[in-house]
């Protein structure tokens, strides 16, 4: 049996060793990155990081598991692990002994997550790809969590329990809306044509009964383009980005074992950009994550979906929607001029 001491002592040189891990990040950035609490929202300002705190949170939870400062001591534990821990801590050059590494790792993470239990959420295919990249890049793990976007991963549950989905083609749903707003309209622009089309989506997903809804265009001739648009979409089985989110959800409410299977799988949801989700995508991510970890990254002041019915409300007021859910603030700029940097504070001081 390893004493009471000894166990003190390798929770002390545990906590050591990974913020030696992490020590490029800065005091606040390793907060967020090395916090236990189960629903943890990061507000940080432009440049401040916040993609780079999202991938070490995902190494930290996949290399050691949520152990950072707590009691948890391995069943394993020798006292030969030990003093590897502190010839590790002591010795510089120990650093860069690749066996030396995997060794204490090894020691230490018996709570470690299994990727397959982790989903990592942003906005665009693009930024996916590119959080991915820089995970395998940093850890150089082939097991990796799912990276993608809310539609991506609703698409994949969908096709999974109902079958082929057909998506709407962008150009086809572009066609549909300008050919109903020239037979109301003496000229149609880009621009309208595409305020229609966020209309509907905000429509949507907002659940709303038609006749409450206020578009930004006349009423009448929204509700024209929304039946037409819907319609076609029937007729050809097809789906926009938004019924994949919509189905989702009514496969989960009508199928509650599945949903638990699903929160049973996904035990941590990290999501960037989360000023950006809309109500139903925070609906979606209270069902899924009501027994798991929410980890959320975002910055009110870029939200660029308020068209779409982005929520930025739901970081500020992040425990009501997420249970005891705790905020920590990213307040250093590493990205820009000291100038644009000023502008921001003062803005943000008013």
């Amino acid at each position: 049996m390893i004493e009471e001491t000894l166990k003190k002592e390798f929770c002390y040189l545990r906590d050591r060793i990974i913020e030696k891990r992490y020590r490029y990040l800065d005091l606040m950035q390793r907060e967020a990155v090395l916090s236990n609490e189960n629903n943890y929202v990061v507000i940080a300002c432009p440049g401040a990081g916040k993609t780079q705190v999202i991938i070490n949170r995902i190494d930290y939870l996949c290399t050691f598991g949520p152990i950072y400062k707590t009691n948890y001591v391995p069943h394993s534990l020798q006292l030969g692990d030990l003093e590897l821990m502190r010839e590790y801590l002591n010795n510089d050059s120990s650093g860069k002994n690749t066996i030396i590494i995997n060794r204490i790792i090894h020691i230490i993470n018996d709570l470690s997550i299994n990727p397959n239990n982790m989903v990592v959420i942003t906005f665009t295919k693009a930024a996916a790809v590119n959080m991915k990249k820089r995970y395998i890049n940093m850890t150089g793990s082939k097991r990796t969590p799912f990276f993608g976007t809310f539609h991506g991963l609703f698409y994949k549950i969908l096709i999974r329990h109902i079958g082929r989905i057909n998506i709407i083609d962008s150009s086809k749903s572009y066609r549909i809306i300008n050919e109903v707003l020239i037979s109301f309209l003496d000229s149609v622009g880009d621009e309208k044509v595409k305020e229609v089309i966020n209309n509907i989506s905000l429509f949507k997903n907002s659940k709303q009964e038609l006749e409450y809804f206020k578009p930004s265009i006349d009423k009448d001739i929204f509700i024209k383009c929304f039946r037409v648009y819907e319609e076609y979409k029937e007729e050809n089985q097809l789906m926009d980005f938004d019924d994949i989110q919509l189905n989702a959800q009514k496969l989960f409410l009508e199928n509650p074992q599945l949903l638990e299977a699903y929160k049973k799988l996904f035990k941590y949801l990290l999501v960037d950009e989360f000023q950006d989700c809309d109500g139903l995508q925070i609906e979606l991510l209270q069902m899924l994550g009501e027994n798991s970890s929410i980890f959320a990254v975002g910055d009110e002041d870029q939200c660029i979906y308020g068209f779409r019915g982005s929520r930025p409300d739901c970081m500020v007021n992040f425990n009501e929607y997420f249970k005891n859910g705790k905020k920590i603030f990213l307040q250093t700029n590493y990205r820009s001029n000291e100038n644009i940097v000023d502008i921001y504070k003062k803005n943000n001081s008013r």
